[in-house]
């Protein structure tokens, strides 16, 4: 087995070194290099740093609809004074969630609206983003030109002197517990702006769904903890219940902004081309730069590549029910709520992950070679 192995790997060397001083190799390595950089940071379908940072940003937004109904939010107990509800939200059986909620904010409690509002702008701006009608799908990677327009639809409901708010309690060994409001005046709200279609912001506002979830870690309101989703039936916060499946997510998405980091810094190099020497000698001090530039050039897609590969597999190691869940859709498609959304990701990882294996594994095979043959 070891000859064997020997002769392989001697046969693999004698091979490169061959091409290595065939001009005709070297060109189209050139021009493998080129086209797949091109792809890399201009392709979306292809690209798999695009399908990298789509698949982070899926992740974030169907790990929200995923809990959604069952995270509850409003202005705790010593404000009876005004409440809101959100509309175009995963919400059960229908497109409004409600935040008239009076336990504790906080920790084991519920969102507080203020903490609300900043989970769902950035909800609000990446399922706009994605939404073909709206937001046209986020644009390639080196696309930094384009916005869009968030529509973020909500109801104040205040007390007046006609409607008030009323406050509700239960009952427990006596004392009143405040639990729900309900009544007053309602002012509906129609709040719109213009934000950055790009992968970097978009990419900062799942970072600020998971952070509101992590910092915040309201109480999952079940009677049995996360047995709704297959996992333990011990009630607690989010990150309680949910937590391996938010560091997986967090993580891809660190891994997703490193990817475009690194497409920023390729996207930069490709504006200078590599020129094949005349008369390419790979053994005098001139080619051997112009190898080494090559090697540079195909050693920084393969760190993309990686990157995009982390990403993946980050994703595979989000909680075995909870990525069934982020996979399932009863109804829409990216970016829309129905009334079927509740429960379900809908945010088509499935599609998005089988893009990013398949051509991270076409591409990486393309550009080992190319790095081979520049090595020697």
């Amino acid at each position: 087995d070891n000859l064997s192995n020997l002769l392989n790997q001697y046969n693999y060397l004698n091979s490169l070194v061959n091409l290595a001083s065939t001009p005709s190799a070297i060109t189209s390595a050139i021009d493998n290099l080129s086209s797949s950089a091109i792809n890399l940071t201009s392709a979306t379908t292809t690209s798999p740093a695009y399908q990298a940072v789509a698949l982070a940003l899926n992740a974030a937004v169907g790990m929200w609809q995923v809990i959604a109904l069952f995270i509850g939010c409003g202005p705790g107990p010593t404000n009876n004074q005004s409440y809101q509800s959100f509309g175009n939200t995963p919400a059960l059986n229908g497109t409004t969630t409600t935040c008239n909620q009076a336990y504790g904010t906080g920790p084991n409690g519920i969102l507080s609206i203020d903490e609300y509002q900043k989970l769902n702008q950035a909800y609000q701006i990446i399922q706009t983003a994605l939404n073909q009608n709206q937001g046209g799908g986020m644009p390639a990677l080196n696309d930094t030109t384009k916005t869009g327009v968030v529509n973020i639809q909500q109801t104040n409901y205040k007390t007046t002197t006609r409607n008030n708010i009323i406050q509700h309690y239960y009952d427990e060994n006596g004392k009143e517990i405040p639990t729900s409001y309900s009544g007053g005046s309602s002012l509906p709200l129609s709040i719109k702006f213009t934000f950055n279609n790009n992968a970097e912001y978009l990419l900062q506002q799942a970072a600020t769904i998971m952070q509101v979830l992590t910092t915040q870690k309201p109480h999952v309101q079940t009677s049995n903890g996360g047995k709704a989703w297959g996992l333990s039936s011990t009630p607690g916060n989010v990150v309680d219940i949910f937590g391996p499946s938010f560091n997986a997510i967090n993580e891809m998405i660190k891994n997703a902004q490193a990817v475009l980091e690194k497409t920023k810094q390729l996207n930069a190099n490709e504006n200078t081309q590599i020129t094949q020497p005349d008369n390419f000698n790979p053994y005098t001090s001139k080619n051997k730069q112009f190898a080494q530039e090559m090697l540079n050039r195909a050693n920084a897609q393969a760190e993309i590549l990686n990157l995009a590969k982390q990403v993946a597999d980050n994703f595979h190691s989000i909680q075995g029910p909870i990525q069934g869940d982020l996979e399932e859709c009863k109804a829409g498609s990216a970016g829309v709520i129905t009334n079927n959304t509740w429960g379900s990701g809908c945010a088509f990882v499935k599609e998005t992950l089988n893009s990013l294996e398949q051509h991270t594994a076409y591409y990486g095979n393309q550009v080992n070679q190319d790095r081979a043959l520049s090595q020697t």
